[in-house]
């Protein structure tokens, strides 16, 4: 009887131990995109209920707009939740993950993910991206059930299916693996969801853009206006940022504009105002999509003034929360020059991005 119950003890250790061996790989293995891993991971640092505004999109937030640089202009807490490319299914679950921390007095939307095709939706390494990198909790399982084909929900829940052959990319996995550690040490985000680069377009030729959204995009919307109604959401700004592009199809902007409206919520393009912003191709995009730190430095402060001259959201922060947010603005600064100067110094990417905060933070 005895020997009975010591190798069931043992079998029970054995167990646990691949169990926590099995854990510890997933997460030391998992590689996505070193900029996106912090920009969503940061999200969860913020102290709960600290954000004044929430700003929910793809890689036009985290290159067009500064947190840090509007909190010093304008005197208001923000942060983008966002990832390179988020597909239209992931702005709900976004704004979902926003509700379960944070009590935001104005939501941003921006629209990139809403002018998407069916094919582009369906990319399950953007949904590693996002899933892979919000707490693993309730509302996450219950994300990939409502997300994830059902085919495809096992590696989401046992990432080392998805990862396990990260071993072999060692210096990626090394880098994710660095920069989740520097957030978990410092405890909290420097220059709040920031990557950008002092790289110019070459011509200020628009490039022809035929944004052409399917269902997916189309229903995705509706279901992201019908949440914000069903939760009582009062303020919700939809947003187009500066694009150098010759749109051909415009009925789509449109198209998103009059559903917006018909829901009461607000929209606003900037795009077509980009001349009337002085943000000049040639020397304020790195590409026709995006903002260099130039453009972003211009676009930040008036997108700042917009958000104040219409919406009630600066609040009274304690002085732990006024000091953070005064220290972030300072290590911001030394981020935005070195991206304004210098050549990053990770090679393999070319941007200055939330790791550098940590590293200029002497």
């Amino acid at each position: 009887m005895k020997k009975s119950i010591k190798n069931l003890i043992r079998f029970i250790s054995f167990i646990l131990v691949i169990c926590i061996l099995t854990t510890a790989a997933s997460f030391c293995l998992k590689v996505a995109d070193r900029k996106d891993i912090m920009h969503i991971g940061g999200f969860f640092l913020e102290p709960e209920d600290s954000l004044d505004v929430a700003l929910i999109g793809a890689s036009e937030l985290y290159t067009g707009f500064c947190s840090p640089l509007a909190w010093n202009h304008s005197g208001f807490t923000s942060y983008s939740l966002c990832y390179a490319g988020m597909l239209a299914t992931h702005y709900k679950p976004a704004v979902q993950e926003v509700m379960a921390h944070q009590n935001p007095k104005l939501y941003v939307i921006e629209i990139n993910g809403f002018t998407c095709d069916d094919e582009y939706q369906n990319d399950l390494t953007k949904a590693h991206t996002f899933l892979d990198s919000v707490p693993n909790d309730k509302l996450r399982k219950q994300l990939i059930k409502d997300t994830v084909p059902q085919e495809s929900q096992a590696e989401f829940h046992f990432p080392i299916i998805k990862y396990h052959e990260n071993w072999k990319y060692i210096r990626s996995f090394l880098v994710c693996l660095r920069n989740r550690i520097y957030m978990a040490l410092f405890g909290q985000t420097m220059t709040k969801a920031y990557a950008n680069k002092k790289n110019v377009l070459k011509s200020d030729k628009l490039k022809k853009y035929t944004p052409k959204p399917g269902k997916i995009a189309d229903d995705s919307l509706t279901d992201l206006l019908e949440f914000f109604k069903d939760n009582n959401v009062e303020n919700v700004l939809f947003v187009r940022f500066p694009h150098c592009v010759d749109n051909k199809n415009p009925e789509v902007y449109e198209n998103i504009k009059n559903k917006v409206l018909s829901y009461g919520y607000d929209y606003k393009d900037f795009e077509s105002e980009r001349q009337n912003l002085n943000l000049i191709p040639t020397k304020d995009f790195y590409h026709y999509g995006h903002l260099n730190v130039f453009g972003q430095e211009k676009f930040t402060p008036v997108f700042a003034d917009y958000i104040v001259s219409n919406y009630d959201v600066k609040s009274e922060h304690s002085e732990e929360i006024t000091e953070s947010w005064n220290k972030s603005w300072e290590v911001t600064q030394k981020v935005l020059k070195a991206t304004e100067t210098e050549e990053p110094v990770e090679k393999d990417i070319n941007f200055y991005y939330e790791i550098n905060g940590y590293l200029l933070n002497k």
